[in-house]
Formats: C-alpha cells, sequence, structure tokens
C-alpha cells in the first residue's frame, strides 16, 4: 500500500492533518449560540415551570379562541345574549345589544373566521388586566336591501381578567348630519 505523499514524512502529514484540523474548527460554527440580551435578563425556572407555563398560555389562548368564536357566533346570528356575555361592563352591554339588534336588521353576515392573532401580557402592577390581544375577524356578509355580497377584515381588541376574556366594545360613532 502506497503513500498519498510519498516524499512527505511522518512529520509532515502530522503538521497537515493539524493544520486542517485547525481549519475545520474554525470554520464550523459553535454548537450553542449565546443567550439573547432578552434572555439573559430573565430569572432561571426549571423545566417543569416552564412546562406548567407553556400548558397555561395554551389553555389560555384557546380559552380566547372560543370565547371569540361564541361572541362572533352570537353577532352572526343576531343573539344579542350570547354575544353580550363578553362585554363586561353591564351598561355597555346593554348598549351594545341595543346596537347589535339595529344593525342586524340592516346587515346579514354568513360566514365569520378569526385570521389572526396576537396575545401580550401586561406587565403593569396592581393592573386588574393581564394580557391584551388584537384579534383580526374576515366577516362576510350582505346588506339587505342590495344584496351585495361583502368582505371585510375586522381588528378588535380583547382583555384578559381573572374572570376570563372580555372584548373592548365602544359604540360606533354615527356620521355627523350635514349642517346648512
Amino acid at each position: 500500500m502506497g503513500r498519498l505523499y510519498p516524499e512527505a514524512g511522518p512529520d509532515t502529514l502530522w503538521v497537515m492533518t493539524t493544520a486542517l484540523s485547525l481549519l475545520l474548527a474554525l470554520a464550523t460554527p459553535p454548537a450553542v449560540a449565546a443567550p439573547a440580551a432578552d434572555e439573559a435578563k430573565r430569572p432561571a425556572i426549571s423545566r417543569a415551570q416552564q412546562r406548567k407555563q407553556s400548558k397555561a398560555e395554551a389553555r389560555d389562548l384557546s380559552l380566547l379562541q372560543r370565547s371569540a368564536t361564541l361572541y362572533w357566533e352570537g353577532v352572526r346570528w343576531n343573539d344579542a345574549d350570547k354575544a353580550g356575555k363578553f362585554i363586561e361592563h353591564p351598561g355597555t352591554r346593554l348598549e351594545f345589544e341595543a346596537w347589535l339588534d339595529e344593525r342586524n336588521s340592516e346587515r346579514k353576515i354568513i360566514d365569520i373566521k378569526i385570521v389572526g392573532l396576537s396575545v401580550e401580557s401586561v406587565e403593569e402592577k396592581g393592573s386588574a388586566v393581564g394580557r391584551i390581544a388584537e384579534l383580526r375577524v374576515s366577516v362576510e356578509g350582505y346588506t339587505v336591501p342590495e344584496q351585495v355580497l361583502k368582505k371585510t377584515v375586522e381588528e378588535q381588541r380583547w382583555y384578559r381578567t381573572v374572570n376570563g376574556w372580555w372584548v373592548e366594545w365602544a359604540p360606533p360613532q354615527s356620521p355627523a348630519a350635514p349642517t346648512d
């Protein structure tokens, strides 16, 4: 069996092998990247605590999706009681129910889908609100006299308290009457 480099001695082969090893070591990225700045500031928590926290977040998101779905089903089928259950303040709830009855006499909704969701934690101490969510909802419907199909995407804000998820609803501003 012949050598690959017959003129090179054992010392030369050792130098070449070592040089190649160094080049490969320098060219290979490190297996573990440095922690991000945000991760370095967080207190260390155990894996069990991380699992428990992520399970709680998953349950919370599931509750939000279920609440939003029930709310929008109530809006779609003009069930003001069903949709109104997700408005926290009783006075606002009554105003919402009256608005929904009026709106649905002019507009019919065919389909509703939640197409986007982002959730943030509220870090304010003493706040009753623990999380805030922004939902994007695709609404497909038509107005009664024209019966022209329209698709819109509505943005909606929800907030989480110890009692559950609540939708932020404010009565829409009616267009100002023209003044002569």
